[in-house]
This record gives structure tokens, C-alpha cells and sequence, in this order.
């Protein structure tokens, strides 16, 4: 017997490696055995030396550590900032629109005199412009990683 609780623990390893071999506690639970099989022997009167024990061990082979050691962020989930970014642009840029026509911006400025086209042409060089710094953002980052 023994307190299992005072051995290393395990808990930041991979899920998949068996738990620890303790070799001396392999020890001597193959000296008990064999202790027993001498107090048995030697308990039925047997006077020829007894067959021991003679155990050997291994683990089993450990597989990669891929959840803690090595991890690259962009193979596992580069994708989404590469994606999410686009996206992003684009909602913030469909919100200012729906913001405008909520309260009624455009025309207001057409009472002013501003026409439709320069009214989109200006969205055009906003959105331009929006999606350049996303697109050169994407591009350094593409660069960095």
C-alpha cells in the first residue's frame, strides 16, 4: 500500500500518456510475492528452492505533446482572423448605411443639394478606404505569420 496522492501528478500532461511507472514500488511488491512464495514453500516443508519471481517492466511509448509544447496558432485557428476581418469591415460599414437611413441623413442632404452619386461615391472612398487598411493589415499579418 501506498499514499498515491504524494506521486508527481499527471494533470498537465497529454490526456493520452498512461499514468507513471514507479519502479520501486514494482520493487517491492515483487519482493513480497516472492517473500510469500519462500513462507509458503518453507511452511509445506519443501526443501528444493523455491521458483521466484523475476519481473521486469516498460511503459508504453508516449505519444506527442500537441496540446501544450509547439502549439502554432495560425495552422489551428488563423483562419478566422483571416476571414473575420473582411466581415467585420463590412458590418460596420452596413451599420453606419442602416444608421444614415434610420435618421433620414441623406435626405437631408439632398434638401441641400447633394446628389445621389456623390452620396455613394463618398460611401465608396469610405469603404475603399476601410477595406485598403484591412486589406494591408491582412497582408502584414500573412507576412508575420
Amino acid at each position: 500500500m501506498y499514499n498515491y496522492t504524494t506521486a508527481p501528478s499527471s494533470f498537465t500532461q497529454n490526456f493520452t500518456v498512461p499514468l507513471l511507472v514507479y519502479p520501486e514500488l514494482y520493487q517491492i511488491k515483487t519482493s513480497v510475492d516472492n517473500g510469500i512464495i519462500i513462507y509458503q514453500n518453507h511452511k509445506k516443508g519443501l526443501n528444493r528452492p523455491p521458483a521466484l519471481i523475476d519481473a521486469t517492466y516498460s511503459t508504453f511509448p508516449n505519444p506527442p505533446d500537441r496540446m501544450l509544447n509547439s502549439i502554432s496558432l495560425v495552422p489551428t485557428i488563423g483562419l478566422f482572423y483571416f476571414a473575420l476581418t473582411p466581415l467585420i469591415t463590412f458590418v460596420i460599414i452596413l451599420t453606419e448605411v442602416v444608421k444614415e437611413k434610420e435618421f433620414r441623413l441623406r435626405q437631408g442632404l439632398v434638401v441641400v443639394g447633394l446628389s445621389h452619386s456623390s452620396f455613394w461615391l463618398s460611401w465608396g472612398i469610405t469603404g475603399g478606404v476601410i477595406s485598403a487598411i484591412t486589406t494591408l493589415s491582412l497582408i502584414f499579418a500573412g507576412y508575420a505569420c
